[in-house]
């Protein structure tokens, strides 16, 4: 089995609706010894004050064999966080819909037309977008 990286995504009561940061985690257990250590400035710096983050999917958004990360949540556009080889890298700005905030709460992906290609899916409280 390979490493298990953790996304932990974040949201916060006080200072509503003020961003806060989501978090990755790579499992460095060892001897049966449980431990993940936050890596997130190195790997995902743009996670840092996010957003208020309500729903998350890893999946290989631009087919490259690496699995992405996409995440939906209040007072943001939904964000694209492209897996470069362990590093992931904000590319919403090149999605065409980076101008699209909202209050995202869902967010899912499949084959929903069966033509193999993937579609991502998400539900904001006035809109849906695909």
């Amino acid at each position: 089995m390979g490493i298990l990286i953790i996304y932990r995504g974040s949201r916060k009561a006080m200072n509503y609706p003020q961003a806060v940061s989501s978090f990755i985690y790579r499992n460095d257990s060892k001897g049966g010894k449980i431990k993940f250590t936050d890596v997130t400035a190195s790997v995902a710096p743009s996670l840092i004050n996010v957003g208020l983050t309500c729903d998350a999917i890893w999946t290989d958004f631009d087919n490259d064999g690496w699995q992405d990360l996409i995440l939906a949540g209040e007072w943001m556009p939904v964000k694209f966080l492209k897996n470069d080889k362990g590093h992931f890298k904000d590319v919403t700005s090149s999605t065409g819909i980076s101008d699209k905030s909202g209050w995202w709460n869902s967010i899912i992906a499949g084959d929903f037309d069966m033509m193999a290609i993937l579609i991502t899916w998400s539900a904001t409280w006035e809109k849906f977008f695909l």
